[in-house]
């Protein structure tokens, strides 16, 4: 990012074709300060040149919410775009491609056109804590089914407590897909909190 103070462009008439140069550049990386020569040729004007002097900005791509986003949101592609912020602003951790952000779960709200952070996003949540469950147990040969109640929310591949409404027994399963988890054949019951 460039900040000139003062700047105004020269005049050059529409039909004219103009040429820019720039002349005597200096940059200095301690200051991130900067000043060189704008010269404008034009054919039939007298050429122009210009003094400019400012200052250089690091700016660094971060994701930003296009809306207010609440705890528990998904976030889709219409929720999140990808920006330019001074570098000094942003702190560590903050998720600098779409890719970290799109299909994931905010842990926290965030507001409007704030950054997300890697750490307020997880994989979202295929079993909600005491939500119903279909268990599913499979062997060779057999597969059998029961209705249950999640003890707490996960995203796939978690390992979850579960109650098995008929038995009232609570056993860890893995989340295997919406509403779905799968029971280790030889599953011991665990201990309720």
């Amino acid at each position: 990012e460039i900040e000139i103070a003062g700047y105004a462009p020269p005049l050059v008439p529409l039909a004219v074709l103009a040429q820019v140069v720039i002349e005597t550049p200096h940059f200095d990386p301690q200051s991130q300060r900067f000043s060189a020569t704008l010269a404008v040729l034009a054919d039939g004007t007298p050429s122009q040149r210009l003094r400019l002097a400012g200052r250089a900005v690091q700016t660094v791509p971060v994701v930003v919410a296009t809306r207010r986003l609440a705890t528990g949101e998904v976030v889709q592609p219409s929720d999140a775009r990808l920006t330019r912020l001074r570098a000094e602003r942003v702190r560590p951790g903050v998720a600098e491609r779409l890719d970290q952000v799109l299909g994931q779960q905010l842990r926290r709200p965030l507001a409007t056109e704030l950054p997300f952070h890697t750490a307020d996003l997880s994989a979202p949540h295929l079993v909600q804590r005491n939500g119903a469950v279909i268990m599913v147990l499979e062997a060779p040969g057999l597969a059998l089914t029961a209705q249950g109640r999640a003890l707490e929310a996960a995203p796939l591949g978690a390992v979850v407590p579960v109650m098995n409404l008929a038995s009232r027994t609570v056993v860890e399963a893995e989340v295997v897909g919406p509403g779905r988890v799968r029971v280790a054949m030889g599953a011991v019951p665990v201990a309720r909190r």
